[in-house]
């Protein structure tokens, strides 16, 4: 118009506006840096592989986790040990599970644990069956017996024999064990499998302590 006024036409209505779509929830980042991870190791749960019912895979390789963190700190030097629930936590937030770490590149583990090394165990559990032994004792009681004969008074012992038997039956296991460390950078940096010693379910723990004590931080490292 001419004196100045604008007048704006359009539709009877507002033109809608789409709504934004709501942003996924996000996997928590890995921020570690390598200055972070230096001189730093994290165990990872065990994969446990055996053939007794009775036995809990996840249970048995969380429990092996902590003896081998247990083992590391009272056997290694120059690295620090991350703690077996801090490691499980970051592990749980992430969503990554025993299956999930076969599929996880060793150096993506280390960085998403902020560590510099991560180690790796694998423990078969062996029921080789049930095994019986038994002890036997016997026992004397003795006790005088008199008997009389014309001239004198004759005593002499008699004794009995008490035998009695105990047995008790125990399950036979075989265990086996693996270790492996790697570094953020993908590097294997250790490996070795073990026998261990003995027939009893935990036995795998002086394989476990045998080879950590010879890892690159160990102190019976060559």
């Amino acid at each position: 118009f001419a004196s100045g006024r604008i007048q704006e036409f359009g539709g009877g209505g507002q033109a809608s506006t789409p709504a934004a779509a709501a942003p996924a929830a996000a996997t928590p980042a890995a921020t570690s840096t390598a200055a972070e991870r230096k001189g730093k190791l994290a165990v990872i749960p065990a994969e446990v592989i055996t053939n007794d019912p009775g036995l809990n895979p996840e249970t048995m390789g969380t429990q092996i986790q902590h003896e081998a963190v247990n083992s590391f700190r009272q056997h290694s030097r120059g690295v620090t040990v991350q703690d077996p629930r801090t490691t499980s936590s970051i592990l749980l937030k992430h969503n990554i599970d025993q299956g999930q770490l076969a599929a996880m590149a060793p150096e993506e583990v280390a960085i998403i644990l902020g560590v510099e090394y991560v180690a790796y165990s694998v423990v078969n559990i062996e029921n080789k069956g049930t095994m019986t032994t038994g002890t036997g004792v016997s026992t004397y009681n003795e006790k005088e017996s008199n008997t009389r004969s014309t001239d004198r008074k004759d005593t002499r012992a008699k004794a009995s024999v008490v035998t009695s038997a105990s047995s008790s039956t125990t399950v036979e296991y075989d265990c086996k064990v693996e270790l492996s460390i790697y570094s953020d950078q993908g590097n294997n940096v250790y490996s070795e499998s073990r026998d261990a010693f003995g027939w009893t379910q935990d036995s795998y723990n002086n394989g476990l302590n045998y080879m950590i004590r010879r890892t690159p931080f160990g102190d019976k490292h060559k």
